[in-house]
Protein backbone atom coordinates (compact mmCIF):
# COMPACT_ATOMS: atom_id res chain seq x y z
CA UNK A 1 0.00 0.00 0.00
CA UNK A 2 2.47 2.51 0.65
CA UNK A 3 4.35 2.17 -2.80
CA UNK A 4 0.51 2.73 -4.48
CA UNK A 5 0.24 5.80 -1.88
CA UNK A 6 3.58 7.11 -3.28
CA UNK A 7 3.15 6.79 -7.16
CA UNK A 8 -0.58 8.49 -5.91
CA UNK A 9 1.30 11.88 -3.81
CA UNK A 10 3.89 12.00 -6.45
CA UNK A 11 1.94 12.23 -9.04
CA UNK A 12 -0.74 15.11 -6.94
CA UNK A 13 2.53 17.20 -6.18
CA UNK A 14 4.10 16.89 -9.81
CA UNK A 15 0.76 18.51 -10.82
CA UNK A 16 1.75 21.43 -9.17
CA UNK A 17 5.67 21.93 -9.47
CA UNK A 18 5.74 20.73 -12.99
CA UNK A 19 3.54 23.68 -14.63
CA UNK A 20 5.80 26.08 -12.07
CA UNK A 21 9.02 24.29 -13.38
CA UNK A 22 7.79 24.90 -17.27
CA UNK A 23 7.03 28.17 -16.43
CA UNK A 24 10.53 28.78 -14.78
CA UNK A 25 12.31 26.97 -18.00
CA UNK A 26 10.51 29.61 -20.02
CA UNK A 27 11.61 32.64 -18.14
CA UNK A 28 15.33 31.44 -18.73
CA UNK A 29 14.79 30.14 -21.93
CA UNK A 30 13.87 33.88 -22.39
CA UNK A 31 16.09 34.96 -20.45
CA UNK A 32 19.10 33.26 -22.13
CA UNK A 33 18.17 34.23 -26.14
CA UNK A 34 18.28 37.53 -25.03
CA UNK A 35 21.61 37.13 -23.47
CA UNK A 36 22.75 35.67 -25.80
CA UNK A 37 21.18 38.59 -28.87
CA UNK A 38 22.93 40.97 -26.14
CA UNK A 39 25.96 39.19 -26.45
CA UNK A 40 26.35 38.52 -30.31
CA UNK A 41 25.75 42.59 -31.39
CA UNK A 42 25.41 45.81 -30.19
CA UNK A 43 21.37 45.37 -29.84
CA UNK A 44 21.04 46.63 -26.03
CA UNK A 45 23.18 49.90 -27.06
CA UNK A 46 21.38 50.69 -30.34
CA UNK A 47 17.64 49.74 -28.96
CA UNK A 48 16.21 51.06 -25.78
CA UNK A 49 13.16 48.61 -26.49
CA UNK A 50 15.58 45.51 -26.50
CA UNK A 51 17.56 47.18 -23.57
CA UNK A 52 14.39 47.45 -21.03
CA UNK A 53 13.22 44.17 -22.04
CA UNK A 54 16.15 42.27 -21.67
CA UNK A 55 16.56 44.19 -18.26
CA UNK A 56 12.77 42.99 -17.44
CA UNK A 57 13.25 39.61 -18.19
CA UNK A 58 16.94 39.56 -16.45
CA UNK A 59 15.31 40.88 -12.86
CA UNK A 60 12.62 38.29 -13.36
CA UNK A 61 14.96 35.26 -14.14
CA UNK A 62 17.08 35.90 -11.00
CA UNK A 63 14.47 36.77 -8.75
CA UNK A 64 12.80 33.29 -10.40
CA UNK A 65 16.38 31.40 -9.56
CA UNK A 66 15.85 32.32 -5.79
CA UNK A 67 11.75 31.43 -5.60
CA UNK A 68 11.86 28.27 -7.18
CA UNK A 69 13.13 27.17 -3.70
CA UNK A 70 10.52 28.50 -1.91
CA UNK A 71 8.15 27.42 -3.95
CA UNK A 72 9.14 23.30 -3.70
CA UNK A 73 8.45 24.17 0.18
CA UNK A 74 4.87 25.68 0.05
CA UNK A 75 4.02 22.78 -2.15
CA UNK A 76 5.17 20.10 0.86
CA UNK A 77 2.93 22.64 3.09
CA UNK A 78 0.02 22.74 0.29
CA UNK A 79 -0.15 19.43 -0.50
CA UNK A 80 -0.48 17.78 3.18
CA UNK A 81 -2.60 20.39 3.91
CA UNK A 82 -5.15 19.50 1.13
CA UNK A 83 -4.75 15.85 1.98
CA UNK A 84 -5.23 16.09 5.74
CA UNK A 85 -6.75 19.34 6.67
CA UNK A 86 -9.68 19.90 3.76
CA UNK A 87 -12.29 18.00 3.06
CA UNK A 88 -9.94 16.13 1.01
CA UNK A 89 -9.02 14.64 4.28
CA UNK A 90 -12.59 12.36 3.56
CA UNK A 91 -11.19 10.44 0.94
CA UNK A 92 -7.69 10.12 2.47
CA UNK A 93 -8.77 8.77 5.08
CA UNK A 94 -11.11 5.93 3.27
CA UNK A 95 -8.09 4.37 2.19
CA UNK A 96 -7.03 1.06 3.62
CA UNK A 97 -3.78 2.59 4.98
CA UNK A 98 -2.20 3.45 8.37
CA UNK A 99 -1.46 6.84 9.63
CA UNK A 100 2.18 6.17 9.34
CA UNK A 101 1.70 4.88 5.80
CA UNK A 102 0.15 8.49 4.81
CA UNK A 103 3.03 10.28 6.14
CA UNK A 104 5.67 8.10 4.52
CA UNK A 105 3.81 7.95 1.10
CA UNK A 106 4.12 11.95 0.91
CA UNK A 107 7.40 12.79 2.95
CA UNK A 108 8.83 10.43 0.00
CA UNK A 109 7.10 11.94 -2.38
CA UNK A 110 8.68 15.70 -0.85
CA UNK A 111 12.38 14.52 -0.50
CA UNK A 112 12.22 13.75 -4.27
CA UNK A 113 10.51 16.32 -5.38
CA UNK A 114 13.13 18.55 -3.32
CA UNK A 115 16.07 16.61 -5.11
CA UNK A 116 14.41 17.47 -8.24
CA UNK A 117 13.82 21.30 -7.51
CA UNK A 118 17.60 21.68 -6.50
CA UNK A 119 18.59 19.51 -9.72
CA UNK A 120 16.33 22.15 -12.05
CA UNK A 121 18.13 25.02 -9.88
CA UNK A 122 21.42 23.79 -10.02
CA UNK A 123 21.26 22.96 -14.01
CA UNK A 124 19.29 27.08 -15.17
CA UNK A 125 22.49 28.22 -13.13
CA UNK A 126 25.42 26.43 -14.90
CA UNK A 127 23.23 26.93 -18.28
CA UNK A 128 23.28 30.45 -17.27
CA UNK A 129 26.13 30.80 -17.02
CA UNK A 130 27.03 29.03 -20.15
CA UNK A 131 24.80 31.71 -22.17
CA UNK A 132 26.46 34.89 -20.65
CA UNK A 133 30.05 33.34 -21.65
CA UNK A 134 31.36 32.92 -18.19
CA UNK A 135 32.74 29.71 -18.58
CA UNK A 136 34.44 30.57 -21.72
CA UNK A 137 36.14 33.40 -19.66
CA UNK A 138 36.96 30.72 -17.00
CA UNK A 139 38.42 28.78 -19.37
CA UNK A 140 40.23 30.63 -21.62
CA UNK A 141 42.22 32.85 -18.03
CA UNK A 142 43.81 31.57 -15.18
CA UNK A 143 40.23 32.13 -13.49
CA UNK A 144 39.21 28.76 -13.10
CA UNK A 145 42.70 27.59 -12.21
CA UNK A 146 42.60 29.89 -9.59
CA UNK A 147 38.76 28.93 -8.25
CA UNK A 148 39.98 25.52 -8.29
CA UNK A 149 43.26 26.08 -6.19
CA UNK A 150 41.29 27.76 -3.75
CA UNK A 151 38.09 25.38 -3.49
CA UNK A 152 41.04 22.99 -2.84
CA UNK A 153 42.57 25.11 -0.34
CA UNK A 154 39.09 25.81 1.78
CA UNK A 155 38.73 21.82 1.37
CA UNK A 156 41.94 20.93 2.85
CA UNK A 157 41.65 23.45 5.43
CA UNK A 158 38.37 22.48 6.48
CA UNK A 159 38.65 18.52 6.28
CA UNK A 160 41.87 19.55 8.53
CA UNK A 161 39.90 21.00 11.00
CA UNK A 162 37.18 18.92 10.80
CA UNK A 163 39.41 15.65 10.81
CA UNK A 164 37.79 14.68 8.24
CA UNK A 165 37.92 10.73 6.90
CA UNK A 166 35.96 8.79 5.41
CA UNK A 167 34.28 7.94 8.35
CA UNK A 168 33.55 11.36 8.94
CA UNK A 169 32.35 12.02 5.15
CA UNK A 170 29.75 9.12 5.55
CA UNK A 171 28.45 10.92 9.10
CA UNK A 172 28.38 14.13 6.98
CA UNK A 173 26.04 12.21 4.28
CA UNK A 174 23.83 10.35 7.08
CA UNK A 175 23.63 14.15 8.49
CA UNK A 176 22.54 15.54 5.03
CA UNK A 177 19.88 12.96 4.84
CA UNK A 178 18.21 13.47 8.10
CA UNK A 179 18.43 17.53 7.66
CA UNK A 180 16.53 16.90 4.57
CA UNK A 181 13.91 14.62 5.98
CA UNK A 182 13.58 16.82 9.04
CA UNK A 183 12.45 19.85 6.81
CA UNK A 184 9.31 18.31 5.39
CA UNK A 185 8.42 16.60 9.21
CA UNK A 186 8.30 19.96 10.47
CA UNK A 187 5.92 21.00 8.26
CA UNK A 188 3.53 17.82 9.17
CA UNK A 189 3.66 18.51 12.66
CA UNK A 190 2.54 22.16 12.77
CA UNK A 191 -0.13 21.55 10.45
CA UNK A 192 -1.17 18.16 12.68
CA UNK A 193 -1.08 20.72 15.40
CA UNK A 194 -2.92 23.86 13.94
CA UNK A 195 -5.87 22.06 12.43
CA UNK A 196 -6.94 21.83 15.54
CA UNK A 197 -8.11 25.00 15.59
CA UNK A 198 -11.57 24.74 13.75
CA UNK A 199 -12.04 28.34 11.53
CA UNK A 200 -8.45 29.86 12.15
CA UNK A 201 -6.51 26.46 11.28
CA UNK A 202 -3.81 28.15 8.58
CA UNK A 203 -3.17 30.77 11.42
CA UNK A 204 -2.77 28.11 13.74
CA UNK A 205 -0.19 26.19 11.31
CA UNK A 206 1.96 28.79 11.22
CA UNK A 207 1.63 30.22 15.01
CA UNK A 208 2.65 25.80 15.54
CA UNK A 209 5.03 26.18 13.25
CA UNK A 210 6.97 29.29 14.95
CA UNK A 211 6.46 27.62 18.47
CA UNK A 212 7.74 24.22 17.22
CA UNK A 213 10.99 25.92 16.15
CA UNK A 214 11.45 28.16 19.19
CA UNK A 215 11.33 24.70 21.68
CA UNK A 216 13.61 23.43 19.23
CA UNK A 217 16.34 25.79 18.79
CA UNK A 218 15.94 26.14 23.20
CA UNK A 219 16.38 22.01 23.41
CA UNK A 220 19.38 21.65 20.70
CA UNK A 221 20.86 24.73 22.40
CA UNK A 222 20.83 23.70 26.09
CA UNK A 223 21.64 20.09 25.15
CA UNK A 224 24.54 21.15 22.97
CA UNK A 225 26.07 23.16 25.54
CA UNK A 226 26.88 19.62 27.22
CA UNK A 227 28.94 18.81 24.43
CA UNK A 228 30.88 21.71 23.51
CA UNK A 229 34.59 19.83 24.84
CA UNK A 230 33.80 16.86 22.38
CA UNK A 231 36.36 16.58 19.44
CA UNK A 232 34.92 17.19 15.95
CA UNK A 233 33.17 13.80 15.39
CA UNK A 234 32.03 13.77 18.36
CA UNK A 235 29.94 16.46 18.22
CA UNK A 236 28.89 15.53 14.61
CA UNK A 237 28.08 12.07 15.97
CA UNK A 238 25.55 14.07 18.61
CA UNK A 239 24.58 16.35 15.87
CA UNK A 240 23.00 13.53 14.05
CA UNK A 241 21.44 12.03 16.88
CA UNK A 242 19.59 15.08 18.01
CA UNK A 243 18.41 15.34 14.35
CA UNK A 244 17.09 11.94 14.27
CA UNK A 245 15.38 12.55 17.83
CA UNK A 246 13.52 15.33 17.01
CA UNK A 247 13.23 13.68 13.22
CA UNK A 248 10.80 10.95 15.47
CA UNK A 249 9.26 13.07 17.85
CA UNK A 250 7.86 15.16 14.82
CA UNK A 251 7.17 11.83 13.23
CA UNK A 252 5.18 11.06 16.86
CA UNK A 253 3.47 14.46 16.68
CA UNK A 254 1.80 14.12 13.09
CA UNK A 255 0.92 10.63 13.90
CA UNK A 256 -0.83 11.10 17.01
CA UNK A 257 -3.16 14.09 15.90
CA UNK A 258 -4.16 12.61 12.87
CA UNK A 259 -4.61 9.20 14.35
CA UNK A 260 -6.91 10.45 17.57
CA UNK A 261 -7.22 14.36 17.11
CA UNK A 262 -8.16 15.29 13.31
CA UNK A 263 -10.32 17.60 13.26
CA UNK A 264 -12.30 18.22 10.29
CA UNK A 265 -14.78 21.10 11.14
Amino acid sequence: MLGKLFKYDFKEMGLILVPIYLLYVGIMAAFMVLLILARSSQIVEENTLFGLLFGIVSLVAFLSMGLILVVGSLAIVYHFYRKFVTEEAYFTLTLPAKPWEHIASKLMANVVWQIITWGVFAVSVFIALFASGMLDVMADSDLFDLVLSQLQIVWEESAAELNLTAGTFVLWVIYVILSIITGPLIYFASISVGQMAGKHKILASIGAFILINMLTAFVLGTVASGYMNLSATGSLVATIVETLVMSVIYLLITTSFLSHNLNLQ
